[in-house]
């Protein structure tokens, strides 16, 4: 079974003028039990961004989290309830007909991690060494990258780069959500649901350096490249999976397991010396001089029986 050793989390304004971002479970209490994950980002620009991103986010976190084995049909059913949502909420305020948001998610099985996605947020599964697999975004840019248009360092300055194909909103369907499923999760890897924002002062290719860092505040360390710098919003969930616990518990046994064995070797050697010096203490009271002491020599005993 997959186990998450520790949670690191962001939710933070950067210089706008309010959140629209919004992350699953909402209280970040750090429960390494919890096995659901979300990340959304309300699309800028558009009325009730923030009402949307929450709302998707708490459709899907509250429904999921009741399932002991998430699928992708499970998703897709609860995307039809979170479209629903949306035009209730539209019908009842008109200028939020354009609502929409980004979803990232992350259920954590006993047989893998799926995960879902739309828009621009990101996923991304890395150790120590190097990105092992991160999403394709649903954007313009990411298009343009696919068909050879521009290369990835362009897109980072192209003046539509924050131009998504596709999102959550009244019209959602479900080939609009793309899936994936980790099964080689190994110690010491990590995996990282982020709105965009979060990489406007942090490179993807930097996140290596990240896991491999001593400072065990990950989110301290993001917070240090976004702080301050940051435009957009910046949210995210850090899992940690070091599953070493195993091997230091292994370790330590076999410490204590030689330790003991060396502390009784040495208690019966003390034993045996001990007993020794009574025993010639013994017999030399017996026989007054060592010289009385019996002598049992190899050649003779060999040649008497002969």
């Amino acid at each position: 079974m997959i186990k998450i050793s520790r949670i690191h989390s962001l939710l933070k304004q950067g210089k706008r003028s309010k959140i629209e971002d919004y992350i699953f479970p909402s209280d970040i209490t750090h429960k390494t039990s919890n096995r659901i994950f979300i990340v959304c980002d309300g699309v800028g620009g558009e009325a009730k961004g923030e009402e949307a991103s929450k709302l998707v986010a708490e459709t899907f976190g509250e429904m999921l989290s009741s399932m002991n084995q998430v699928s992708q049909e499970d998703i897709l059913a609860i995307l039809e309830v979170a479209v629903v949502k949306i035009q209730d909420y539209i019908t009842t305020n008109p200028e939020a007909s354009n609502m929409s948001t980004t979803l990232t998610l992350a259920s954590i099985n006993n047989d893998g991690i799926l995960l879902a996605w739309c828009g621009d947020s990101k996923i991304i599964h890395f150790n120590r060494k190097h990105i092992k697999w991160k999403s394709l975004d649903h954007s313009f840019i990411q298009h343009l990258i696919n068909i050879n248009e521009i290369s990835p360092e362009e897109a980072l300055n192209h003046p539509q780069r924050n131009l998504i194909t596709r999102c959550i909103n009244k019209n959602t369907n479900p080939k609009d959500i793309d899936f994936h499923v980790i099964k080689d999760i190994a110690p010491g890897d990590y995996l990282m649901l982020a709105t965009d924002g979060i990489f406007e002062q942090l490179s993807i290719d930097f996140l290596p350096n990240i896991a491999s860092d001593t400072h065990t505040d990950k989110s301290d360390l993001i917070e240090q490249h976004c702080a301050n710098k940051t435009r957009d919003n910046y949210s995210m969930y850090l899992l940690a999976f070091d599953n070493n616990s195993k091997s230091k518990s292994l370790k330590l046994l076999l410490v204590l397991g030689f330790s003991l064995f060396c502390g009784i070797s040495i208690f019966w050697q003390h034993h045996k010396d001990s007993s020794k010096k009574i025993w010639l203490s013994d017999t030399t009271q017996k026989y007054k001089t060592p010289a009385q002491l019996p002598i049992i020599n190899s050649k003779n005993a060999d040649s008497s029986k002969k």
